[in-house]
């Protein structure tokens, strides 16, 4: 109980049970894992957990999170749900970060991820999990969900089955975030001639 880390590691536990539920299996369970580090991260901002109670500059993970690589690609059964959490957990911790260099806070951060449970599924994936929190934030902190999801293969376009045995990555953002446009028809065989009308120019 000295180390504030666990402390918040545990009640997020209890906050994803109540706001979403069925938080058990490979991945419902490593995302319960993760976003109870995510409390702790946010609300002390520093990139590691339980550094204090182990006596371990790093923390308990396999890295600090600001320093962690794994994309959802690297999403695997066999790791158990604290390893496979920690996928969640960089990828809110880069958002946090982009929240900062934005001028955002804490509290704007917790309430896009808090209020945001609201929207996302019992039993979630980590993209239901990105769009719970796309649900709730206003349009001016969107791209900075999209761009730290996006940056771990979580973008447009991607998804993952309920068990995580089938993953398809995306480093897309929206095209309202600098993506690229949509794909669709393209109109071709066009001809005509300039024309003006009030002052604005057509083609």
């Amino acid at each position: 109980d000295l180390d504030s880390d666990i402390v918040w590691h545990e009640y997020g536990h209890g906050l994803t049970w109540r706001s979403i539920g069925s938080m058990t299996g490979n991945v419902p369970g490593a995302i319960g894992e993760g976003m109870s580090d995510v409390l702790a991260i946010i609300i002390n901002d520093e990139d590691r957990v339980g550094e204090y109670s182990t006596l371990d500059p790093d923390g308990i993970r396999s890295s600090r999170y600001s320093l962690h690589l794994d994309t959802i690609g690297d999403f695997n059964s066999t790791r158990g749900v604290h390893r496979n959490g920690e996928i969640i957990a960089a990828t809110v911790w880069d958002m946090w970060d982009g929240y900062k260099g934005a001028g955002f806070t804490a509290n704007d951060a917790l309430d896009d991820i808090v209020m945001g449970m609201n929207f996302i599924p019992a039993a979630p994936n980590y993209f239901q999990m990105r769009d719970g929190f796309l649900a709730q934030a206003p349009a001016a902190r969107d791209c900075l969900i999209w761009a730290a999801f996006a940056a771990r293969g979580m973008g447009e376009g991607g998804s993952m089955n309920s068990t995580g045995t089938v993953i398809t990555e995306s480093f897309s953002v929206p095209a309202i975030c600098g993506g690229p446009p949509p794909s669709g028809p393209r109109l071709t065989t066009l001809t005509g001639v300039g024309t003006s009308q009030n002052n604005t120019r057509w083609r």
